[in-house]
């Protein structure tokens, strides 16, 4: 379950490719595919059983739960790699839709009408504010996606920019 998302991956091979960065200037952004909007609703199952075996959210409530968990590991390990608190919050950038219905989760359903709902789902997810582990990190609640993204291309441009100016003074 600690690989399931590829965020750390990515990062330890950015390590083995480039070195570790004494300057730290990674830049992270993790998206996301998505959760259900009522993820935190596990009060009401009544016996083990339910925790397996109730598909009415889609997905069985012990799964979903494993996959949260995990998700939510990863990017405060991420965060902790960055160097946490205030720096990291301008080099990790989490973008996830935690308000899905089951029917949009489907991953494996490569149809058209699905395909321009994801479309439709990804427009709303620019405007919406950055999911709560940027906001833990430092990143303020009314931030929305379109903003964020937007100044990690302007953080990535000047790195672009000091790493050119770097190998001209050569």
């Amino acid at each position: 379950m600690a690989a399931n998302n590829p965020t750390l991956l990515a990062i330890r091979e950015a390590i083995n490719i480039f070195g570790s960065r004494d300057d730290n200037r990674y830049l992270v952004i993790s998206l996301g595919t998505g959760a259900e909007g009522d993820h935190h609703d596990f009060v009401n199952l009544g016996s083990p059983i339910d925790w397996i075996l109730d598909l009415k959210r889609g997905i069985p409530p012990l799964v979903s739960l494993l996959f949260e968990t995990s998700a939510d590991m990863v990017d405060t390990y991420t965060s902790i790699f960055l160097g946490g608190g205030q720096n990291s919050r301008h080099q990790f950038l989490r973008i996830q839709d935690y308000t899905l219905n089951p029917k949009q989760l489907k991953m494996d359903k490569a149809t058209e009408d699905n395909f321009n709902n994801l479309i439709n789902i990804a427009k709303q997810l620019l405007e919406k504010p950055v999911s709560f582990p940027s906001s833990w990190i430092g990143l303020e609640p009314t931030t929305t996606n379109r903003d964020a993204l937007g100044r990690f291309a302007n953080d990535l441009s000047k790195i672009r920019g000091d790493a050119a100016k770097k190998l001209s003074r050569r």
